[in-house]
C-alpha cells in the first residue's frame, strides 16, 4: 500500500501546478459564465422596456396626431363660419407665418409702424386693417367620371 501510495504521489507531483490551473481556470470560466447570464438577462428585460416604451410612444403619437387634428379642424370650422360672417381677423394663420402675414398687410396697405410699440400689438392693428376676407374653394379638375362616381348613387343600377 505504501508503495501504491508513493506511485500517486509521484504522479501528481509534477501536475500539481497544472491541477491548480486548471482548477483557477475552471473557477474564472464559472464566474464568467454567471457574469454572462446576468448580462443576458438585463439585456432581456430592457428589451421588454423598450417594447413596452415604443409601443407607449405610438400610442401617445396617435393621441397627440388625433387632438393635432381635432383642433386644427375646430379653428378652421370656426374661421370659415366667422369669415362667411364677415368677422374680420388672422387667427386662423398659423403661428409661424403670422410675422410674415403682418408684413404683407403694413406693405399692401403702405402703412409703416413702429414694431417696438406696445400699445396696440401689430397683430391686433394687422386685423384692423382687414378689409374683406372670403373663402374660395378650388374645384376639382374636370376628368371623365362614370354615374357610378357621383355620390348617393346605387352601385347597383
Amino acid at each position: 500500500m505504501d508503495v501504491h501510495a508513493s506511485q500517486i504521489f509521484q504522479l501528481t507531483a509534477g501536475q500539481i501546478r497544472s491541477t491548480e490551473e486548471l482548477y483557477h481556470t475552471q473557477m474564472a470560466l464559472n464566474n464568467t459564465i454567471k457574469i454572462v447570464n446576468e448580462h443576458s438577462d438585463m439585456i432581456r428585460e430592457n428589451r421588454i422596456a423598450i417594447n413596452t416604451l415604443a409601443e407607449t410612444i405610438k400610442a401617445l403619437q396617435k393621441k397627440l396626431s388625433t387632438f393635432i387634428h381635432n383642433v386644427e379642424t375646430h379653428f378652421i370650422h370656426d374661421s370659415i363660419e366667422d369669415i362667411l360672417a364677415n368677422k374680420l381677423y388672422l387667427r386662423f394663420m398659423h403661428h409661424q407665418d403670422l410675422p410674415r402675414v403682418i408684413d404683407i398687410i403694413m406693405q399692401e396697405t403702405n402703412i409703416h409702424l413702429d414694431k417696438d410699440n406696445d400699445d396696440i400689438p401689430l397683430f391686433e392693428l394687422a386685423s384692423r386693417l382687414l378689409i374683406q376676407q372670403r373663402v374660395e374653394f378650388m374645384p376639382t379638375p374636370n376628368t371623365q367620371r362614370n354615374d357610378q362616381d357621383k355620390m348617393g348613387k346605387d352601385p347597383a343600377g
